[in-house]
């Protein structure tokens, strides 16, 4: 079972948002954040926790993905923050 919260879900520019994940049994966990201007991927350092990060730029609705790969299959998680 894959959990993904983020901290808010309209936020403005230079907001900090924060984003929770849990994904038991996962052996790589990714974020993915798409402002409309880039894509920026980090991997995530566990299958459970917590990141901050600050908005600075946005076309109006940015995308948060959480991508998890669990017994070699991937499944993707979607929040938008406008």
């Amino acid at each position: 079972m894959v959990v993904f919260t983020v901290s808010s879900s309209v936020v403005s520019e230079g907001d900090v948002v924060e984003v929770q994940w849990s994904a038991a049994d996962a052996s790589q966990v990714v974020l993915r954040i798409d402002n409309g201007y880039k894509k920026t991927e980090m991997v995530l350092p566990s299958n459970e926790g917590n990141k901050r990060f600050r908005l600075h730029r946005s076309k109006g609705r940015t995308v948060l993905t959480l991508i998890t790969t669990i017994n070699g299959h991937t499944a993707r998680e979607k929040r938008y923050v406008r």
